[in-house]
């Protein structure tokens, strides 16, 4: 997948003479704090997410942050004392430190105990009823845990995971609680799914219920893209 994006990218800085890679490296550069973080208000201190997001960014350009062991003392130093703060913190910690070359065996051993213990009697991970307003789909906790499975390694119930995701899928050919489809779900579905490495069920159903979504677009936040 980030092969894809970088060829999307070359192509598209191609015709700026390259001023739209440079010039979002700088903008995301002029974002890291001196305790090695990245946050959009510049102020400190950094915020985790935001780490996440710059690094994930400049992993995509093709580049990493100028000073990478900086930026992972940063994660750990901020995540350590909460036991990586949940699955929220053990998903970003694993992605940015896989992403700089410093996701170590034994953090790669305590985030798979930690991950384990998310695991929903469903067969998912994390909540997947009476979820926060802010959350926008019960499976994205299960797509952060299964990434972090994947990235460090591990073994997982491939077939176990499927199973609780099809659960969500709806007569429309899209993913969602209570027979009500989001792109969200059907988003994490997809994704996780991938990562197990396993096909879909009713695929072309799946697509129709994203071509609908096109046909009646109204764009309001850049997820929905």
């Amino acid at each position: 997948m980030n092969e894809l994006r970088a060829d999307l990218l070359d192509d598209y800085d191609s015709r700026f003479g390259g001023y739209f890679r440079k010039s979002v490296i700088r903008y995301i550069e002029e974002r890291r704090l001196e305790d090695g973080g990245y946050f959009f208000a510049r102020v400190l201190p950094s915020s985790g997410m935001d780490t996440y997001f710059a690094v994930k960014s400049l992993s995509i350009l093709g580049t990493k942050p100028d000073h990478p062991q900086k930026t992972a003392e940063f994660l750990l130093d901020d995540l350590r004392d909460t036991t990586f703060g949940g699955l929220t913190g053990i998903f970003i910690t694993a992605e940015v430190l896989n992403d700089l070359g410093y996701l170590t065996n034994d953090l790669r051993n305590s985030m798979y105990l930690q991950i384990m213990k998310l695991e929903n009697v469903a067969g998912g991970f994390g909540a997947f009823q009476d979820l926060d307003l802010e959350v926008p789909s019960e499976l994205r906790s299960t797509y952060r845990a299964v990434k972090v499975l994947r990235v460090i390694g591990a073994d997982l119930d491939e077939r176990k995971i499927s199973k609780f995701v099809l659960q969500g899928l709806n007569s429309d050919g899209g993913y969602g609680a209570k027979g009500y489809s989001t792109l969200a779900s059907t988003f994490y579905a997809i994704a996780i799914n991938k990562l197990l490495g396993l096909e879909m069920r009713n695929q072309r159903a799946t697509k129709l219920y994203l071509r609908k979504r096109e046909e009646n677009w109204q764009v309001q936040f850049i997820e929905d893209l």
